[in-house]
């Protein structure tokens, strides 16, 4: 056998079948050998007629070629399949990490909640459009938020209590939710009343400032410190030079919200960045989950508390001053607690074997209840 012959019987794998093509060609042979598939005769369907009749190499080359050129398509195809689903992966899990880490980007300092929880039943959207606009002011840039980019929105929260208990400033306590100093207490008025505005510097973390509104502040704290300049509140007054103490420990009863004539007060958190670029944010996101059990129990969520920045750029406030449900997150008046997974199983566990004995009950009663043949 020559050796052209016997590269041409030998096994071999697609490949080679090139190399072995053009060695048909070299040769001048005009058929393939009985181990090269071939396809049945379009017209007649006879594999042998095909066989037998003279072939051309280079047509014979382009189908194999073509036959190839699938093959790869097809791993190609595969291969872009799982690169695309690994993207996906990657995507998701990036979007997961980011939500992860802006949800966790502000240390848990509250150490107490700022009032008794089972008080509140409504409480207003971080960026919702309940009072007035509170997110950038350019004349007060020194002593709020630097962030010119969000849009007009309230980026406080509101917390109204049950109606039974509005009226008076001597019924909702407010507490210091962390260890800190009173750096600034300027008076508010509501209507004819005075009130507080109060600010707390963290001790554990001065880049977070605490502002309370609508406070009847307790005596021995300062009822004016660190006022406005003048030449931006015409109301500037000096600073009071008779109290006890600015200093105070997370839990301290700081005074009682004012409630005459005012359906809430409210809560600020001011947090300067390591740029120095100051942003208002959530109150909540400082709040532990041992703190904010005391909601969640009652319906309330992490997620429902704020209106993302998109969301309210897509939709933006035109309605400051009214009344928008959507604005505020209305607490159950019993807690719902959470009813832990393996609970439900076994409930549903329980259903299912119950409904399982009663069907096997009932086919026996039928079976039993039928006509005995003569």
């Amino acid at each position: 056998m020559s050796k052209e012959q016997s590269a041409i019987n030998a096994p071999v794998s697609l490949p080679h079948l090139r190399l072995n093509i053009r060695g048909f060609h070299a040769a001048g042979l005009t058929s393939l050998p009985s181990w090269i598939p071939i396809e049945p005769d379009k017209q007649s369907g006879n594999r042998s007629n095909r066989a037998t009749q003279p072939i051309r190499p280079e047509t014979r080359w382009k189908d194999l070629a073509q036959l190839q050129r699938g093959k790869g398509q097809d791993k190609l195809l595969g291969s872009l399949r799982i690169v695309g689903r690994l993207r996906c992966l990657l995507s998701c899990f990036a979007t997961l990490v980011a939500a992860i880490s802006t949800w966790a980007s502000h240390p848990e300092l509250l150490e107490s909640d700022l009032t008794d929880a089972e008080l509140i039943e409504e409480i207003s959207k971080f960026r919702s459009g309940a009072g007035h606009d509170f997110s950038y002011d350019p004349s007060f840039e020194a002593f709020g938020s630097t962030d010119s980019s969000e849009p007009d929105s309230s980026m406080k929260h509101y917390l109204a209590p049950f109606d039974r208990f509005s009226g008076d400033q001597s019924t909702i306590p407010v507490y210091a939710p962390f260890s800190g100093e009173i750096t600034r207490v300027t008076n508010e008025t509501n209507g004819t009343r005075v009130n507080k505005r109060v600010e707390i510097e963290s001790s554990v973390n001065s880049t977070y400032l605490l502002v309370l509104f609508h406070l009847d502040l307790d005596e021995k704290y300062p009822q004016i410190y660190n006022d406005w300049p003048a030449h931006l509140w015409p109301e500037h007054l000096p600073d009071d030079p008779s109290y006890t103490t600015r200093t105070v420990s997370a839990g301290d009863l700081l005074g009682y919200a004012d409630m005459r004539g005012s359906n809430d007060f409210d809560v600020a958190v001011l947090w300067t960045d390591t740029d120095g670029d100051r942003y208002w944010i959530s109150y909540f996101d400082l709040m532990p989950d041992s703190i904010f059990s005391a909601y969640q129990v009652r319906g309330a969520t992490r997620a429902n508390l704020t209106i993302s920045k998109a969301s309210r750029i897509a939709v933006p406030v035109t309605w400051f001053g009214g009344r928008n449900d959507d604005d505020w997150v209305t607490l159950s008046s019993t807690a719902t607690v959470p009813i832990p997974l393996w609970v439900v199983f076994a409930v549903s566990l329980g259903v299912s074997l119950q409904a399982f004995v009663l069907s096997r009950q009932k086919q026996k009663t039928l079976r039993n209840s039928r006509p005995m043949a003569d």
